[in-house]
Parts: structure tokens; C-alpha cells; sequence
């Protein structure tokens, strides 16, 4: 028998140990429902239930942004229920336009109605958002027209007053470099008591705030310059009441006829005869064109000389830009060895025929005429690029001057005639240069009013017993205005400004600032607006992974982008016209709603599917990570017992080493 070591009682004790461990384990089990507590209850069960609990997890966002994505079509989709119901309601007044019954004044009254359900379907476009995210503008077009600022606005009082310049990516600005300026008294525009004498097509004035006109009454006169190219017939077409088109004229009968689609003889019945038609006495049979192009001039309603002019105008341009009488120039260079037959340079709606003495016309006489031209000019007459310059710089053409040099001719308005300088070449680089201009009064307007009787299709204007005009008046204001102009110092919008504003949104032009205190003269300056294509849809997360997304691209269904921003109800033609564009306006807007819709069907779709996984991947994971509680309960009872029974045969084995004292006793 030993005593130094008590190996009955170690093991005993070892055992009692080992025990009231799995006694601890079991117990933990039980508290915490969990198989797995510890990496050391199973490593490769914890890495595999915590990859588990990732995805589970990931999948609980994942039905919660399919939600959301399901949330903004809805949105969308509603928005264009509306604009589908504004659509309808124009067909429905466009089908009301073209019936015959109505009058002119009539079918103003229902424009008007077109006019403000327009505003509404751009209003829809621009403003339906989801969390702030503008879904109907283009912003989220797969291929967007993205709107952006380069560089480093400058402010010429260091942003006190006007200050934090941006543009919205769906703005419809051209891509330029603008400025934003201050005036803290505003001239306005008053259309009160106009008139529009001879009905000009003058319509929509734009007035900046800072024109250089004065307070007072003014008008816009309307002439007409008339051209073309008369072939071979020997017509004139400077006093023609003819609309601008292809014609043939029959030399036995001296009847005008629409040309035919072969460009080959005439179509349908006469137009009338050449001489009641001011187009002269045809020497030929053979086929014209009429091309008609305006100049207008801005002065006092009371008369006198010419304040601004625009020139070299056609019909249906819009934001025509008045040039002021600050000398303007345009430099020209020519290359004779490029000269052709038939070649046209205008300057200032004055046009330039180039001929060749052994082609069609023959004589300057006959160039002239054949041509539909004010001046002719021998190719043969020409043998260098000089003698070509200074022979262009020779001729005489009201209201502006010209020089030669070399091969460059200047083209120069003084300023006394209050012109600008247009140019056009028709031909393949013989000449080549800029048109100049002088500098912007602040006064644009549209000359695209297509009403019954309105000038809109070409040919001569009265000049007696007056000169065709539109007149308007310049007052001013006491209220500060904020002036957006492109680069070249053109009006594009304004808008009445306070101090001390946080945000201001120049209207319909996306760009917006904040105000501080506005002072008379201020400007930002460098507001580079960049133009870039591309895939801005919006993407929904739909998945527990990179990648596992869902891209929706909505299009742009604001009137521009459908197509309807333009049209007129005029007449029973136009009308009718207007029914087929606002067809194709409801197709576009229909196939933007099907799409939607099919998008919807297929989030909610996607989002079953992530509650099927997410319950299938949560029963896996928990077959790894969650205690088996019945199996728990029984081995901390077995391990409990054991533990008594341990102890009880601890303090057994601890009595052993005491027979050794009987043997002591002996």
C-alpha cells in the first residue's frame, strides 16, 4: 500500500474533472439553444453556419430592396397613368380641332388647353421622384443625356452672393460655357396693346432683364428676301407670292405647276400663271425652287434707323438673337481651284452665283436670272485665289462693307446700320470662314407661329403702305433679376432672385444656386456645361453577392423627348397631323408603362424567391448551428449523474490511504 500518491483518488478526480466540463458544455447548450457556442465546438461548423448567417442576412436586405424597387416603379408607373390620361385628353381636343365647324378663335381656346397639358406632362416628368431620385426625367435612361459641371465656377464676389452653382444631370441646355449675372433693376417685357400688323409668325419674346433697350415702345419689322434657282425658265423671284417649294413653269402656257415627285414636268392642276404669280415671263419650260429667307430689324415703334437686326432668318427658327449695331466682321478665305459651276456665297441675304462661261447660263446676264442670284461672277474671270477675293470685295451689297486680301475677304457692319454679319456658302471648300456678329441686345423670339394667314411659308412681303412689324414695350422694375446667357451672350433665361436663399432652381433649365446678398452687376462666370451619353438605369441589389443586380432604365417622357412640344392647331390639317404625333407620343409612353410593369411582376417574382432561399438557407444553418435540446437535456442528466457518482467515489478513493493506520496500529 502507498501513501505519497493516491491514485485511486487522481483518477477519480480526473474523471469528476472531465465530467463537470461536459456538464458545463451541456448546460451551455441548454442556455443558449445553440449547437455551436465556440469555434472549438466544431470549427468547420462555424465557418460554414457563419458563411450561412451572411447570406441569410444579405437575403433579408435583398427582399427589403426588391420591396423598395417594387415601391419606385410603382411610383413611376402611377406618374405615367397620369401622363397617359393627359395624352389621351389632347387626342381627344386634337380630334375636336379638325373638325371643319370650328373657327380660328376656336381652335386658339383649345391650344390653350394643349398648351397647359403640356406644362402638366413636363411638370410629371421633372418632379415625380423616390427618395429624392427623379425617375421620369431621362436621369435613369439606359442611355441617359447626362448633364454635368467642368471645372471651377467663378464668382466675382467669392460666392457672398451668388454662390454653390449646379446643373441637374436631366438638364436640356446645350453643352456650352454660360453665365449667371445680377441686376437689381429689371426691364421687362409688356405685350400689352401690341400689334401684329400683317401677322409677322413673331411669337414667344424673351427679354433679359439687362437689355440695352431703353424704356419705350418699340417693333420688330419683317422683310422678306426671295431666291432660289430658276434653272433655265428666265424667271424672277424677288416679287413671287408663290410659298417657298419645287415648281415647273410651262413656257407655251406660262402656267406654274407643283413639281412632280420624278422632277420631271408638273403634278396636278395650275397654280396660276407666272405673271399673276410675280415670278415674270418664263423663256423655258423646266422645273424651279423658291427658297425665301427673312431679315428682321428691331426700332422705335415711332420709326427711325435700325437698333439690332437679325438676318438670314427662315421660318420655324427658334431663339432668334438680336444683334445690336457695334461693328461686326466675318473674315472669308477663298480657293479658287475649288470653285464649281453653280456655286452660291450669301452674305447678309445677299447671294453670289459662281457660273462657268461654257456650262449652263453662259452670260452674267443669264447667271443671274438662271441662278436666281443678285450677282454673278465668271469662273473664267477668276484665275487665283486674289483675283477671286477682291472680285467678291468689289461688288455692292447694302449695310455692310467688304475688303480683299490675299485670298481673305473681311466682311464688315458698321454699326451705324445696326446689321450682323451672316454668311453661307453652298459648294465644297471654296470658301471658308466664320459668320461675326454684333453684341446681343437681350431680346430673342420664335418665328414659328403657323396660324391661318400668318407669314410662314415664303414669298415676297408687302413694304406699302408699311413695312409687315410686331410691336412690344420695355418697362422696368424695381426687383433683382438673375440672368443665364450661353456664350455667346445670348438670353436664355431669367427669373426674379431674393437674397438670403438657400436654393433657387432657374426654371426650365435645371441649373439651380443659392443666394447670398445680390448686388447690381454680379456675375458667376465659367459654368462649363459638359454633355456626356450614358447607362445611368437604376440598379436594385436583389441578391446576397456582388454583382446579383437588377438594372431598370426609364426614358425620358417629358414633351420634347415624345415629341409633342412643338405642335399647333391651326387648322384642320394641322389637327390632323397632331393625331398621329400624339399616337406615337401614347405608344412610347405605353411602352415605358409595359416595361415598368413587367419589371414589377418580375421584382415580386424575385422577391418569393428570395423568401424561398432565405428559409431553405436559415433550416440548413440551423441544422449546423442549433442544439438538439432533447439530446442536450439527456446527456447533462447522464453527465449530472456521473458527476454525483464521481464525487462519491472521490471521497471513497480519499478513504483508502486510512489503512495504513490500522496497519501502523498492530
Amino acid at each position: 500500500m502507498r501513501i505519497n500518491h493516491n491514485v485511486y483518488a487522481l483518477d477519480a478526480y480526473s474523471k469528476l474533472n472531465k465530467n463537470q466540463a461536459n456538464t458545463g458544455k451541456a448546460l451551455e447548450k441548454l442556455s443558449s439553444g445553440l449547437r455551436i457556442n465556440r469555434a472549438a465546438d466544431d470549427a468547420a461548423g462555424l465557418a460554414i453556419s457563419e458563411k450561412m448567417r451572411g447570406q441569410i442576412r444579405g437575403l433579408d436586405q435583398a427582399e427589403r430592396n426588391a420591396q423598395d424597387g417594387i415601391a419606385l416603379i410603382q411610383t413611376a408607373e402611377g406618374a405615367l397613368g397620369e401622363v397617359h390620361d393627359m395624352l389621351s385628353r389632347m387626342r381627344e381636343l386634337s380630334v375636336q380641332a379638325a373638325n371643319g365647324t370650328l373657327t380660328q378663335s376656336d381652335r386658339g381656346v383649345i391650344q390653350d388647353e394643349i398648351n397647359q397639358l403640356r406644362e402638366q406632362i413636363d411638370r410629371v416628368g421633372n418632379d415625380t421622384q423616390f427618395n429624392t431620385k427623379k425617375l421620369l426625367n431621362g436621369s435613369l435612361s439606359e442611355n441617359a443625356d447626362i448633364r454635368s459641371l467642368y471645372g471651377d465656377v467663378k464668382y466675382s464676389k467669392n460666392g457672398t452672393g451668388l454662390k454653390n452653382i449646379k446643373v441637374d444631370p436631366a438638364s436640356v441646355l446645350p453643352q456650352d460655357v454660360y453665365s449667371l449675372s445680377v441686376v437689381t433693376k429689371s426691364k421687362v417685357l409688356n405685350m400689352d396693346g401690341i400689334e401684329d400688323t400683317y401677322k409677322t409668325g413673331l411669337e414667344n419674346f424673351l427679354t433679359s432683364p439687362d437689355t440695352t433697350l431703353g424704356k419705350g415702345d418699340y417693333k420688330i419689322e419683317l422683310t422678306a428676301q426671295v431666291g432660289g434657282n430658276v434653272g433655265t425658265t428666265g424667271l424672277s423671284l424677288t416679287n413671287s407670292q408663290l410659298e417657298d417649294g419645287d415648281y415647273w413653269v410651262d413656257n407655251a402656257t406660262q402656267n406654274v405647276y407643283l413639281l412632280n415627285a420624278a422632277g420631271t414636268g408638273p403634278a396636278g392642276s395650275s397654280l396660276g400663271a407666272a405673271s399673276s404669280l410675280n415670278v415674270g415671263t418664263a423663256t423655258a419650260s423646266g422645273k424651279f425652287t423658291q427658297a425665301t429667307t427673312y431679315t428682321l430689324n428691331v426700332l422705335p415703334k415711332s420709326g427711325g434707323a435700325p437698333i439690332a437686326q437679325a438676318s438670314n432668318v427662315k421660318f420655324g427658327q427658334a431663339g432668334i438673337d438680336f444683334k445690336d449695331g457695334v461693328a461686326a466682321s466675318s473674315t472669308l478665305t477663298v480657293d479658287q481651284s475649288k470653285l464649281a459651276d453653280g456655286n452660291k456665297l450669301t452674305i447678309n441675304g445677299k447671294t453670289i452665283g459662281f457660273y462657268d462661261n461654257t456650262g449652263t447660263y453662259g452670260t452674267n446676264a443669264a447667271a443671274i436670272t438662271g441662278m436666281g442670284v443678285d450677282f454673278a461672277i465668271s469662273l473664267q474671270s477668276v484665275t487665283s485665289n486674289s483675283t477671286l477675293a477682291t472680285a467678291i470685295a468689289g461688288l455692292s451689297i447694302p449695310g455692310i462693307t467688304l475688303s480683299a486680301a490675299g485670298a481673305n475677304v473681311t466682311v464688315t457692319a458698321p454699326g451705324t446700320g445696326g446689321n450682323a454679319v451672316t454668311t453661307a456658302f453652298t459648294g465644297t471648300g471654296a470658301v471658308t470662314g466664320d459668320t461675326g456678329g454684333g453684341k446681343s441686345i437681350g431680346l430673342t423670339v420664335d418665328f414659328t407661329n403657323s396660324l391661318a394667314g400668318y407669314v410662314k411659308r415664303g414669298g415676297a412681303l408687302p413694304t406699302t403702305p408699311q413695312i409687315p412689324y410686331h410691336s412690344f414695350t420695355i418697362g422696368e422694375l424695381d426687383r433683382t433679376s438673375i440672368i443665364l446667357k450661353d456664350s455667346k451672350d445670348k438670353i436664355i433665361a431669367h427669373q426674379f432672385a431674393d437674397n438670403d436663399r438657400k436654393f433657387v432652381e432657374l426654371q426650365g433649365t435645371g441649373i439651380s444656386f443659392g443666394t447670398g446678398v445680390l448686388s447690381n452687376g454680379e456675375k458667376a462666370t465659367n459654368i462649363d456645361i459638359r454633355r456626356t451619353l450614358e447607362d445611368a438605369s437604376v440598379t436594385f441589389q436583389i441578391g446576397t453577392n456582388a454583382g446579383e443586380i437588377v438594372a431598370l432604365g426609364v426614358g425620358d417622357i417629358r414633351c420634347a423627348s415624345l415629341g409633342i412640344d412643338k405642335f399647333k392647331l391651326t387648322d384642320e390639317t394641322s389637327a390632323s397631323n397632331a393625331i398621329a404625333i400624339i399616337d406615337s407620343a401614347i405608344d412610347k409612353v405605353s411602352a415605358v408603362r409595359s416595361k415598368l410593369g413587367a419589371y414589377q411582376n418580375r421584382m415580386e417574382h424575385t422577391v418569393n424567391n428570395i423568401t424561398q432561399a432565405n428559409q431553405n438557407l436559415t433550416a440548413a444553418e440551423s441544422r449546423i448551428r442549433d442544439a438538439d435540446m432533447a439530446k442536450e437535456m439527456t446527456d447533462f442528466t447522464k453527465y449530472n449523474i456521473i458527476n454525483q457518482s464521481a464525487t462519491a467515489m472521490l471521497a471513497q478513493a480519499n478513504q483508502l490511504p486510512q489503512g495504513v493506520l490500522q496497519l501502523l496500529k498492530g
